[in-house]
């Protein structure tokens, strides 16, 4: 527990925020990086990871 308190703490003390907001802002920061990212694929490659998706699909259906 100590290493979580200090953590705590080092948040606290450096952001200002509380530890809940903090890594909340964190996620989200992750969770938009990934949206924006993504609104960034070639069509190619979209369409070649939608076809890789279908083929597993049917493979996995197959084998049931």
């Amino acid at each position: 527990m100590g290493i979580y308190s200090t953590a705590m703490e080092v948040v606290m003390e450096v952001t200002g925020l509380s530890p809940a907001g903090f890594f909340t802002i964190i996620a989200m920061m992750v969770v938009v990086y990934k949206i924006v990212c993504g609104m960034f694929i070639r069509p190619e490659d979209f369409e070649l990871n939608q076809k890789k998706s279908q083929f597993s699909w049917e493979t996995s259906r197959r084998k049931s």
